[in-house]
């Protein structure tokens, strides 16, 4: 036993961390427009276009662990939906789902992923910094196209419509970010099929391939 009081430097307790604030995954940009078409017979949104900066995020598989199920992508699906509800309420809709049960959807979607800092000239973020020597539009991705594209899907539900089995075209376009600090987005565009487009949709989804075989 130490008789005299001080303590020694082992014995101090390690200072605590501090909660640094996360970044968000996801937010807006000013100049990114958003179109919202209604039919003027009904009423109806027939046509919804948004765009959300951030890196494409993959749906991950949901997980057990200490007798409970979790989500892993919760936290970038909560974010993403928030953003999505913000930017309805500039459209001066506050109902959800956007679309109806009845209404069977296209969706396009392009997904811009995010560039590392080594494609850029001393790392520096900016699309006149890009390397010669780094790929301009595709690269070796980390996540599957079905994964991002289904994070996309299921964030929407009961939001903009009440499930995603109502899309019945899907078509997805997945490259490199080369715009702005090339740190990614998610852009989309939602439309009511009608039957009268179904056989021209169909006919020329082979027309291109069929053009240069």
């Amino acid at each position: 036993r130490k008789e005299n009081s001080e303590t020694d430097d082992n014995s101090k307790p390690a200072p605590k961390r501090k909660n640094t604030p996360k970044e968000p995954s996801f937010w807006l940009a000013d100049d990114d427009k958003i179109l919202l078409e209604r039919n003027d017979e009904n009423d109806e949104i027939s046509l919804f276009h948004f765009k959300i900066r951030g890196n494409p995020k993959a749906l991950v598989r949901h997980r057990s662990g200490n007798g409970r199920i979790y989500n892993p992508s919760q936290r970038h699906q909560e974010e993403f939906r928030k953003l999505l509800k913000t930017i309805v309420s500039t459209q001066s809709i506050f109902e959800y789902p956007l679309f109806r049960e009845c209404d069977s959807l296209a969706m396009d979607v392009v997904l811009k992923v995010k560039r590392p800092t080594s494609h850029f000239l001393s790392g520096k973020r900016g699309p006149d910094r890009i390397k010669p020597t780094a790929p301009r539009s595709f690269g070796q991705f980390r996540s599957d196209v079905d994964n991002n594209v289904k994070f996309v899907l299921d964030s929407m539900n009961k939001l903009v419509y009440p499930d995603d089995r109502q899309v019945s075209r899907l078509f997805v376009t997945r490259i490199l970010d080369n715009e702005g600090l090339c740190e990614g987005s998610t852009e989309i565009r939602l439309r009511i099929l009608r039957e009268e487009d179904i056989d021209s949709w169909v006919n020329n989804t082979f027309q291109d391939l069929e053009s240069t075989s």
